[in-house]
């Protein structure tokens, strides 16, 4: 579950009872998990990021792409993670497949 003003990712058990929580840079614009626990976090830092965090809710950095750069991920609105672990996200009207480097 994610409180999109406060930044803060909750994850809670089959009851409803709080698990861990994470603390994301910036408003929370989308979040997906992908198979490994891994959370990928769209935030509004600097224009855009993808925050990710490991199934311990440890920070395992920020998204970039093969040139070592983030723009790819500005403007982000909506976010899914498919069965092979590729993302799809959808910004400025375009929808886009990010592989995910070690999946």
């Amino acid at each position: 579950m994610a409180d999109a003003k406060s930044g803060r990712i909750e994850v809670l058990d089959e009851n409803g009872g709080p698990v861990r929580s994470m603390v994301c840079q910036g408003r929370i614009i989308a979040m997906t998990v992908d198979r490994k626990g891994r959370v990928y976090a769209a935030t509004d830092v600097d224009t855009g990021s993808v925050q990710v965090f490991g199934p311990s809710g440890e920070s395992l950095g920020v998204l970039r792409d093969q040139d070592g750069f983030g723009e790819w991920f500005s403007g982000i609105r909506s976010m899914n993670m498919g069965p092979d672990d590729t993302l799809l996200f959808t910004a400025y009207n375009r929808a886009f497949l990010f592989q995910v480097p070690g999946n």
